[in-house]
């Protein structure tokens, strides 16, 4: 399991030696936006379950508040996430609440966290940008991974409608995108591709038919 989140605090720190810090800790495309940001001078802030700077269960909404409260973020980074590979019909019941939790609550308690403070700035037209990891299961469904798939494609659907009612009230200053990359070999994946690979090779072979694009911006 890999649950990994990051959030960018609203001070520029000048360390120059955080991106490479960084590129040691985090796996895969958590790393990208991670070291991009650090690079251009951002305070990084990483949390986790355990063993972060700032330790956060993303499924907790009062946890997430409190955290945006602290940092007043400028960039909040909903990246926290779990596979829950398997057969939808028959997995237990605690898996599929574990992934939707994760996957999906999470995206929500922290885009609902990180706007409350943002959307404040600027003589209310807001200031600040909320980037959701989402995955190419945000737009094809995926055999073998179906209610990770789910959340992904709810997690899409979520942050385009928020955008709009933000638009609606004349919000304009906070961004919400979507990022949509294919299966990458981050340790949520290859720890199940260990266990169940005949599952997943299935599930690239469907997803690998459809030419959609990867990417989801809504500025």
């Amino acid at each position: 399991m890999s649950a990994h989140e990051l959030i960018v605090g609203g001070q520029r720190s000048g360390k120059s030696r955080q991106a490479e810090r960084l590129a040691l800790r985090w796996p895969g495309r958590v790393v990208v936006v991670a070291t991009a940001l650090a690079a251009d001078g951002y305070r990084v802030v990483a949390t986790d379950v355990a063993g972060a700077d700032e330790v956060l269960d993303v499924t907790d909404a009062d946890a997430c508040r409190a955290l945006a409260e602290r940092e007043r973020p400028a960039v909040w980074v909903n990246c926290a996430g779990v596979l829950g590979a398997g057969d939808a019909a028959t997995q237990p019941d605690d898996v599929v609440q574990r992934v939707v939790g994760v996957n999906l609550l999470g995206v929500i308690n922290g885009t609902r966290a990180a706007v409350a403070v943002m959307r404040s700035r600027a003589g209310g037209r807001g200031e600040g940008h909320v980037i959701t990891i989402g995955s190419l299961a945000s737009w094809v469904p995926v055999p073998g991974e179906c209610v990770y798939a789910a959340t992904k494609a709810a997690a899409l659907s979520y942050t385009l409608g928020m955008r709009a009612e933000l638009r609606a009230q004349g919000v304009t200053g906070v961004r919400l995108s979507v990022v949509c990359p294919d299966g990458m070999l981050t340790p949520m994946l290859t720890d199940r591709l260990s266990r169940c690979p005949r599952t997943l090779i299935l599930a690239f072979r469907i997803a690998s038919l459809k030419r959609l694009p990867k990417d989801s911006h809504a500025g």
